[in-house]
Protein backbone atom coordinates (compact mmCIF):
# COMPACT_ATOMS: atom_id res chain seq x y z
CA UNK A 1 0.00 0.00 0.00
CA UNK A 2 2.73 2.47 0.96
CA UNK A 3 4.90 1.85 -2.15
CA UNK A 4 1.89 2.37 -4.41
CA UNK A 5 1.09 5.65 -2.66
CA UNK A 6 4.70 6.81 -2.96
CA UNK A 7 4.83 6.05 -6.69
CA UNK A 8 1.56 7.97 -7.20
CA UNK A 9 2.99 10.92 -5.25
CA UNK A 10 6.19 10.77 -7.29
CA UNK A 11 4.21 10.98 -10.50
CA UNK A 12 2.12 13.84 -9.13
CA UNK A 13 5.08 15.86 -7.85
CA UNK A 14 7.57 15.06 -10.56
CA UNK A 15 7.36 13.63 -13.99
CA UNK A 16 6.12 10.20 -14.96
CA UNK A 17 9.39 9.42 -16.77
CA UNK A 18 11.45 9.91 -13.63
CA UNK A 19 9.01 7.89 -11.54
CA UNK A 20 9.15 5.06 -14.04
CA UNK A 21 12.93 5.01 -14.01
CA UNK A 22 12.95 4.92 -10.22
CA UNK A 23 10.43 2.07 -10.31
CA UNK A 24 12.91 -0.08 -12.21
CA UNK A 25 15.47 0.34 -9.44
CA UNK A 26 13.09 -1.37 -7.02
CA UNK A 27 13.69 -4.86 -8.40
CA UNK A 28 17.46 -4.54 -8.10
CA UNK A 29 17.19 -2.97 -4.64
CA UNK A 30 14.98 -5.88 -3.52
CA UNK A 31 17.73 -8.34 -4.43
CA UNK A 32 20.33 -6.36 -2.52
CA UNK A 33 18.17 -5.70 0.56
CA UNK A 34 16.99 -9.32 0.69
CA UNK A 35 20.60 -10.45 0.72
CA UNK A 36 21.68 -7.95 3.38
CA UNK A 37 18.77 -8.12 5.83
CA UNK A 38 17.26 -11.57 5.22
CA UNK A 39 20.50 -13.34 4.22
CA UNK A 40 18.84 -14.66 1.07
CA UNK A 41 21.21 -16.06 -1.55
CA UNK A 42 21.68 -14.11 -4.76
CA UNK A 43 21.20 -16.43 -7.73
CA UNK A 44 22.79 -16.25 -11.14
CA UNK A 45 19.40 -15.43 -12.69
CA UNK A 46 19.02 -12.44 -10.38
CA UNK A 47 22.44 -11.17 -11.40
CA UNK A 48 21.55 -11.62 -15.07
CA UNK A 49 18.33 -9.69 -14.54
CA UNK A 50 20.14 -6.90 -12.70
CA UNK A 51 22.74 -6.78 -15.48
CA UNK A 52 19.91 -6.17 -17.95
CA UNK A 53 17.96 -3.67 -15.84
CA UNK A 54 20.80 -1.41 -14.66
CA UNK A 55 22.15 -0.45 -18.10
CA UNK A 56 18.56 0.18 -19.20
CA UNK A 57 18.09 2.60 -16.31
CA UNK A 58 21.32 4.35 -17.21
CA UNK A 59 20.32 4.62 -20.86
CA UNK A 60 16.88 6.02 -20.03
CA UNK A 61 18.37 8.54 -17.59
CA UNK A 62 20.98 9.64 -20.14
CA UNK A 63 18.35 9.92 -22.89
CA UNK A 64 16.10 12.01 -20.62
CA UNK A 65 18.92 14.45 -19.81
CA UNK A 66 19.71 14.98 -23.50
CA UNK A 67 16.20 16.13 -24.40
CA UNK A 68 16.06 19.74 -25.45
CA UNK A 69 13.40 21.59 -23.52
CA UNK A 70 11.36 24.24 -25.37
CA UNK A 71 11.68 27.80 -24.16
CA UNK A 72 8.55 29.32 -22.64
Amino acid sequence: MVPTFLIAEGIRLGRANNSGIIGFVGSVATILLGNIFLVEPVTAWQLVGAAIVLPGIGWLSWKEKRKVKPVG
